[in-house]
């Protein structure tokens, strides 16, 4: 019989001890919400409204919520100005930055995503306040909006305090609207607001680190835009070296490109792949892989090197767009510098097949990076496939940083078996573990920990352990105010990490695939602000590593009061 872990008042002594030695506020601060719609039938990178104080006080902004488009993750922007947006949609001076936020976020039938920012924004009485909220990654475009129907600087949302007026959609950042109707597009989202300076914090769930123990035929480290590609890759080499029938494992071999690349001859063949084109190549002895032999490659123009031949498939998103779920849900297989290149600009470098001493060279020999205005901005990289033994070799002699195309400058690096994968989260393939930049078939999934509510104050926060293998014969929550994020590999659980000090301990025992537990918050002003991070272990038989044990996510809780 399973033991739960909820509402169980003994477990909470610990906590409770400390929150008890805080000093007792019977002060909470007034907060207050608008919300300006529940429906956004259209997906842009960006939009800006304004938010005006109709009130003699002054009013402070404290937090903002996004509708989304779909579900995913995305990086976000948000700025403000003093004067609403009219007349500087289209200049970055005139904006203050206010901070940048990585969000997980759902589609709309979800509801709202909190933007994890602690603003401080304060209208002064009868002013007027222009923010724009903008995602910077790429692709694909997922803040929601509604179109306005002759509704440019009305309003969209309000109370008797604040009143909230329809701006436009901007692209990243501060781009051309791209075509959109200069009629208004109402923002969706929520204003969180007080009076006299502040006194509100929201109660926030972020997720940490990534569960260990599972098995994923996938591994790749996702850059946003080209600015974080280029100083990450330039003069590295990613070596795959395959393990067995199983996968690959990745070893991130720092300085050397230069001294690793194999400069083409002039007898090497041109793969005409153009803008955004796959090309087949048929080397002179078929490339080993863990899946089989593979006879023919695909090569696309914008560094992908597909297993076989056939249709492509690039889910959720275009050729020229790299993303997650493009690469994980493809049901090709193969190795992955992902990059919108673009060989047909003119000036541009070619990307060239040639074999030597058994070994095939793929190279995008000083190929253009697809930009707006057209620049000189080439990058060169080279694959280097044994054809004896399987090993594959990324070697990033130059990458471009320019991000200038309206299409966005992503990069995706790694390798994905044939099929679809599950996500085993962007990982930086510099400094993880070999653990985890290892793949293996088939995969399994791993326990992971989940916030079912947000740490208000006077409430209970809800937490869920989900996806329990069925092999867990037993488990312990652990709930603490730190995270020290203790490495296990050196103890025999690798790539195992710990998300919390064991201020708390909550075991389980029993089968099934979820497990709930929750924390009893106080009441208390003086509470508002700490943090609680919360992870989970699981015990198998047979035992997956040689420590016995397996660590889930962790979750970060930000006690708020609102």
């Amino acid at each position: 019989m399973r033991h739960s872990l909820h509402s169980s008042c003994l477990r909470q002594l610990a906590l409770l001890a400390v929150f008890g030695a805080l000093p007792c506020s019977a002060t909470l601060a007034q907060c207050f919400d608008i919300r300006t719609g529940y429906t956004g039938t259209l997906a842009r990178k960006g939009t800006m409204f304004d938010v005006v104080n109709v009130t003699p006080a002054p009013i402070t902004v404290f937090g903002l919520e996004q509708l989304f488009f779909n579900a995913g993750t995305a990086s976000l922007e948000v700025y403000s100005r003093v004067g609403g947006w009219a007349g500087n949609e289209n200049n970055p001076a005139a904006w203050a930055l206010l901070g940048t936020a990585n969000v997980v976020h759902t589609d709309w039938f979800g509801g709202l995503t909190p933007i994890p920012l602690d603003l401080a924004v304060t209208i002064a009485p009868g002013a007027v306040q222009g923010f724009y909220i903008t995602a910077s990654t790429a692709t694909p475009s997922t803040v929601a909006c509604d179109l306005g129907i002759n509704q440019l600087g009305t309003w969209i949302g309000g109370d008797a305090n604040l009143v909230i007026n329809c701006g436009v959609a901007k692209n990243y950042a501060f781009a051309v609207n791209h075509g959109l109707p200069t009629a208004g597009n109402l923002w969706r989202g929520k204003v969180r607001y007080s009076f006299g300076g502040g006194g509100c914090t929201m109660a926030s769930n972020t997720n940490v680190g990534t569960p260990c123990g599972n098995r994923h035929n996938s591994v790749y480290q996702h850059f946003a835009q080209a600015g974080m590609a280029a100083p990450a890759l330039t003069g590295n080499s990613l070596a795959l070296i395959p393990n067995g029938s199983s996968g690959y494992t990745g070893l991130w071999v720092a300085g050397t490109a230069a001294a690793s690349f194999w400069p083409p001859t002039d007898a090497a063949t041109v793969l005409a792949t153009g803008d955004d084109g796959v090309v087949t190549y048929t080397p002179s002895s078929p490339l080993p892989t863990p899946y089989g032999p593979i006879a023919t490659l695909s090569i696309s123009g914008n560094g992908i090197v597909f297993f076989g031949t056939g249709s492509i498939n690039y889910p959720g998103t275009n050729d020229y767009m790299p993303t997650a779920n493009g690469f994980l849900q493809s049901t090709r297989g193969g190795f992955y510098a992902w990059h919108d290149y673009n060989p047909s600009e003119p000036g541009s470098g070619a990307v060239t097949a040639e074999e030597n001493a058994g070994v095939l060279y793929i190279t995008w020999n000083n190929v253009e990076n697809y930009s707006i205005p057209l620049a000189q901005n080439r990058s060169t990289l080279q694959f280097q496939l044994d054809l004896s033994f399987g090993f594959c070799t990324m070697v990033f002699v130059q990458i471009d940083g320019n991000a200038t195309s309206p299409y966005g400058s992503a990069t995706l690096v790694g390798v994905s078996a044939p099929g679809i994968s599950l996500d085993p989260g962007s990982v930086d393939l510099a400094t993880a573990p070999p653990a985890a930049v290892s793949t293996a078939s088939p995969e399994s999934g791993a326990a992971r920990v989940i916030g079912l509510s947000r740490p208000r104050i006077g409430t209970n926060w809800d937490l869920q352990i989900q996806a329990i293998p069925a092999n867990v014969v037993l488990g312990v929550a652990a709930v603490g105010f730190t995270n020290p994020g203790f490495d296990l590999t050196s103890l025999g659980a690798p790539g195992c990490l710990l998300h919390t000090n064991p201020d708390l301990l909550m075991p389980w025992v029993g089968f099934g695939p979820v497990q709930p537990y929750s924390v009893a918050l106080p009441n208390l002003a003086s509470v508002v602000g700490l943090d609680l991070f919360t992870t989970a272990a699981t015990f198998e038989f047979p035992a997956v590593n040689a420590l016995g044990f397996s660590t889930t996510n962790g979750v970060h809780g930000r006690i708020g009061n609102f």
